[in-house]
């Protein structure tokens, strides 16, 4: 990953991707790019200069098939040197010894195969079968044989007035509605572009915009905190996420409690952007499980077979405007929906490698029916977390959690009471998810990193702590 001072044209980033895939030497090659421009704004802030403070951050994959073994390398230069440069690295990658190679070669049959060098063609170096010389080069199962893909263009995935907004602007629109002396607002917003070519002529790229709003009422603890995430101005709402954040300020605080665990509380209140955090973190900790199978003995990355609450509904849906939409994978297949949890009963996957998740994070939790205040009395004597800062995995298995949650108040008479300093909870999710305490009614949206490639979008979740 790597940093340039401009963004160069889009127009000549792609061709030039063009160039460097109509002169690989590889039997097939795919190139994966993704570059984005992030700025922040804060209303108690100077505003950062565009012209110093703007960067483009950009990411290359090139991934090569030369005689049935893949190899791949990973750049942060968009310059036809270094591109050139990655090409010949992924070929020599493609080149390496495998682990199955060299257990191949120490074998007492590997004299008396029969043919030489067979053992160099048994598994490609990124540990995936090879392919025969007739097989279609990798294209995220979109097809090879498809016409290439006009550019993409859509008002739910870009929004020329969040690419166009200076700092300056930025600032000026968060000071028009917040208190200056007591609340803090912080607006990020980014602008990206990907697009995935390869040499059976497939060929898809995008523009997409992301802003993030990030708004403190109060100060200390006892502060109020509420965030979102759209691709579009429109579907922000600024107004509402102020209000959530006034509606949590604390009237009070509880000065005696240091905040550092709380294992008597029965339940949870897990406000949406908190319920956002938790699937955030699911979805790391399953890429990190496929990734790392020995790390994790036993682990399930996916939703168990034991049937949840029939309240859960969980979708990836990279198609939802609600949420922060993308068209493609960077294999450069359409995404679609996918239903991963339906009243409760987890759909079957195909499981595939972490490294080649064919979708990103669009992980949507389909709001329920009841208030706030309705889930606030069915956590009666229990905590209320605004955000997850931190989750632990005590047992990938069982989804057993230490979360520290922030913004915390402990919850009387099916009420927000005093605040809390940051506190950490021990969820035992698996068996909290199988008797969901109630669903809210209303869903936020969160943006994973930039929010580039997607988010999650959930509403509250009133959760019981007891095993």
């Amino acid at each position: 990953m790597m940093r340039r001072a401009q963004p160069l044209a889009f127009p000549k980033a792609l061709d030039l991707l063009r160039k460097t895939l109509e002169h690989s030497p590889a039997d097939s090659t795919e190139i994966a790019w993704t570059e984005v421009v992030h700025q922040t704004a804060c209303n108690q802030q100077e505003p950062v200069d565009p012209a110093t403070g703007t960067a483009a951050r950009c990411t290359l994959q090139i991934r090569v098939v030369e005689q049935g073994r893949t190899g791949s390398y990973t750049t942060g230069a968009l310059e036809a040197a270094e591109l050139h440069s990655a090409v010949r690295q992924a070929l020599a990658r493609a080149a390496l010894p495998t682990a199955t190679d060299r257990e191949d070669a120490s074998s007492p049959s590997a004299g008396s195969s029969g043919s030489s060098g067979s053992s160099g063609s048994s598994v490609s170096s990124s540990g995936h079968p090879p392919k025969s010389p007739d097989d279609t080069p990798p294209t995220g199962g979109s097809g090879a044989s498809e016409p290439t893909v006009s550019p993409i263009s859509s008002d739910t995935l870009f929004d020329e007035r969040i690419a166009r907004l200076s700092p300056q602007e930025a600032q000026d629109l968060l000071r028009q509605g917040l208190r200056p002396d007591e609340e803090q607002g912080t607006l990020e917003w980014a602008v990206g572009r990907a697009a995935v070519l390869n040499s059976a002529g497939l060929e898809r790229w995008t523009t997409t915009t992301c802003a993030q709003l990030h708004i403190t009422s109060g100060e200390g603890f006892a502060a109020g905190q509420a965030a979102a995430a759209a691709r579009t101005f429109q579907r922000l709402d600024p107004p509402g996420t102020l209000e959530r954040a006034r509606g949590r300020r604390a009237a009070t605080t509880d000065s005696g409690d240091t905040g550092t665990e709380d294992a008597a509380a029965p339940s949870v209140y897990l406000t949406p952007e908190a319920t956002a955090d938790l699937l955030l973190h699911l979805r790391r900790l399953a890429r990190a499980t496929l990734a790392f199978p020995d790390a994790h003995p036993g682990a399930r990355p996916d939703f168990p077979g034991t049937p949840l609450d029939a309240a859960l509904h969980l979708v990836d849906d990279p198609l939802d405007p609600a949420g922060l939409p993308f068209p493609f994978d960077l294999r450069g297949a359409p995404l679609a929906t996918r239903p991963l949890l339906v009243e409760g009963t987890a759909v079957p996957l195909p499981r595939t490698a972490a490294a080649e998740d064919p979708q990103g994070s669009h992980l949507i939790l389909h709001p329920g029916t009841l208030t706030e205040g309705a889930l606030l009395e069915r956590c009666d004597g229990g905590l209320f977390g605004t955000r997850i800062a931190k989750i632990q995995c005590l047992d990938p298995a069982r989804l057993e959690l230490r979360c520290t949650l922030q913004g915390v108040r402990r919850i009387r008479a099916g009420r927000q009471a005093e605040a809390l300093p940051p506190t950490a909870v021990l969820i035992p999710l698996l068996r909290s998810l199988q008797n969901v305490l109630g669903v809210g009614a209303t869903a936020v949206t969160l943006a994973e990193g930039d929010g580039l490639l997607g988010g999650a979008r959930a509403p509250a979740l009133a959760l019981t702590l007891r095993p």
